[in-house]
């Protein structure tokens, strides 16, 4: 069994996005975050 320290993880994880999004902006793309609604139920 392997066991995962979260908050180390999430350090990681984090560094990682942020080398990746940095490299995005010098590129000139704004990276953003978007939702997409589909249906009628609206507890969906």
């Amino acid at each position: 069994m392997t066991l995962l320290h979260g908050t180390a993880l999430a350090s990681t994880i984090r560094e990682d996005l942020r080398a990746e999004i940095e490299s995005l902006v010098d590129s000139g793309v704004q990276p953003g975050l978007a939702t997409i609604h589909m249906g009628t139920d609206p507890a969906a």
